[in-house]
């Protein structure tokens, strides 16, 4: 029995590790996409996106990083620098943001269930 609750322990964190990560990937396309896109358009016209948007975007895809390597050691805090780099992406990448957000939510959830059950 302990086995087993060590085992579905050790997979739901790698779940969190796993969808964390996925999240920040795909965060960090659309970023650079975001970037470059309204770059070019600045050259031709004004842009409403400037260099420190991109700025905010990395330091939140960090973030969301960081939350995803903590999932292994502190399950307590995972959950909300989850939530606040997706809450913070929509300010960075509007509404492009509720794709890594889905990521993010579904390893905050998993991580709230893991620490629920210790």
């Amino acid at each position: 029995m302990e086995r087993e609750k060590r085992m579905f322990s050790a997979l739901g964190k790698f779940t969190v590790l796993t969808f964390g990560l996925i999240g920040s990937f795909l965060a960090l396309i659309i970023l650079v996409l975001w970037g470059t896109i309204h770059t070019v358009i600045g050259a031709f016209q004004d842009s409403p996106a400037g260099p420190n948007r991109v700025g905010w975007g990395l330091l939140l895809i960090g973030v969301a990083v960081v939350a995803s390597f903590l999932s292994i050691f502190l399950s307590r805090i995972t959950s909300i620098l989850f939530l606040i780099a997706g809450i913070g992406l929509f300010w960075v990448i509007s509404g492009w943001a509720i794709i890594p957000l889905i990521f993010f939510v579904i390893a905050a959830f998993f991580d709230f269930l893991g620490r629920s059950k210790n």
